[in-house]
């Protein structure tokens, strides 16, 4: 199907991705899921149709039906880490020109964690036991520098980290762990 002029989220990729996440049966892994599309987001493209649709075809069928920690996405403009019942959602999109402003969830399921509408990156560390985000922002970064540089390292600041255990995942109720 298609979306403006842009391929969407079709019938086989969700049977898919539903195969994959919803049959591996070991307690012991971590299931990670990556898309274009947030499924809620508190920046500029908030609530609108192709989040609608991505949260309607992912959220019950795919990321909680068959145990996903984390979600990663992209296409907004800024970086932002949401924990939803169930899930933790990750988005990583500020390698471009943030528009509009932060609007924090209203919905008790949703706790906003972070939200930056600077250029930067995240990490995410997970082992055995915990999962780590960590968000940089690379300070002094414009979207249309004639020259790339390389930012010294006092430009590339952690601005937010969390960690948290398996059984932590997806409670926005919770107050976030210290990463030690």
């Amino acid at each position: 199907t298609e979306t403006g002029s842009r391929p969407a989220l079709n019938g086989l990729q969700i049977a898919s991705a539903t195969r994959a996440l919803c049959d591996e049966r070991n307690p012991e892994r971590w299931k990670l899921a990556f898309g274009h599309h947030p499924v809620y987001n508190s920046g500029h493209h908030r609530g609108d149709a192709d989040e609608r649709r991505t949260r309607a075809l992912l959220e019950g069928p795919v990321l909680r039906e068959c145990g996903v920690h984390l979600y990663l996405a992209g296409h907004a403009h800024h970086q932002e880490h949401l924990t939803v019942q169930g899930f933790e959602q990750v988005i990583q999109g500020a390698a471009a020109r943030s528009k509009g402003s932060n609007r924090a969830p209203r919905d008790s399921r949703i706790r906003q964690r972070h939200f930056s509408r600077r250029f930067g990156f995240a990490v995410v560390e997970v082992d055995a036991r915990r999962m780590r985000i960590d968000f940089y922002d690379v300070l002094g970064t414009t979207e249309r520098a004639p020259v790339v540089v390389e930012p010294s390292a006092d430009e590339v600041v952690l601005t937010y980290s969390w960690c948290g255990r398996r059984e932590d995942i997806g409670r926005p109720d919770l107050e976030s762990l210290p990463c030690s």
